[in-house]
């Protein structure tokens, strides 16, 4: 009985405190008119090259074009997000992308933290041209698995203590 209650115990307090996941890498995938760029990073990436307060860089990243590599020599570029200019661009031999628009990350420029999402930017050079899509998403994460509500623990856990003292009785008057 002591060693049910137990068990009992220790299955209810790991449904009780939901655990946190996420992907070791993000996706990043940016469509404009006749062009869709992807790459990947970390999910906590280190640029190779970061100004506090201005701007962090990835060197030699392998970004694709279309479907195809842009080459060694590629730039990815971030800039702070503010009214009158920001954002990031995709260099290689010249650059191919300057858009600007939504806050896309957080934290430092030595530890950027992305956030996932949708976003729409603006070709930084030409503002009349359509909207530039920007897609962040974790890779290898499917839906998130629902997490139990405490009341509903509860609910489910008094439940299961009914039984037990109905079965009890049953037990105990059937032996008479």
């Amino acid at each position: 009985m002591f060693l049910k209650l137990l068990v009992g115990i220790g299955v209810g307090s790991l449904l009780t405190f939901p655990v946190v996941s996420h992907a070791d890498t993000l996706n990043f995938k940016l469509t404009e008119a006749n062009a869709t760029y992807t790459w990947s990073l970390p999910s906590n990436p280190v640029p190779s090259g970061a100004t506090p307060g201005q701007d962090f860089a990835f060197f030699d990243l392998p970004i694709s074009l279309n479907g195809s590599s842009i080459g060694a020599s590629s730039i990815l570029e971030f800039q702070p997000f503010s009214e009158a200019e920001g954002g990031f661009a995709i260099c290689a031999a010249t650059c191919l992308v300057d858009v600007h628009g939504a806050q896309i990350y957080s934290g430092t420029e030595q530890s950027p933290i992305f956030a996932v999402g949708t976003f729409q930017l603006t070709e930084y050079a030409n503002p009349d041209l359509p909207t530039v899509v920007l897609t962040i998403s974790e890779a290898g994460l499917g839906a998130p698995a629902p997490v139990p509500e405490p009341t509903s623990l509860l609910l489910l856990g008094t439940g299961l203590v009914v039984f037990e003292g109905l079965r009890r009785r049953v037990v105990s008057t059937s032996r008479l």
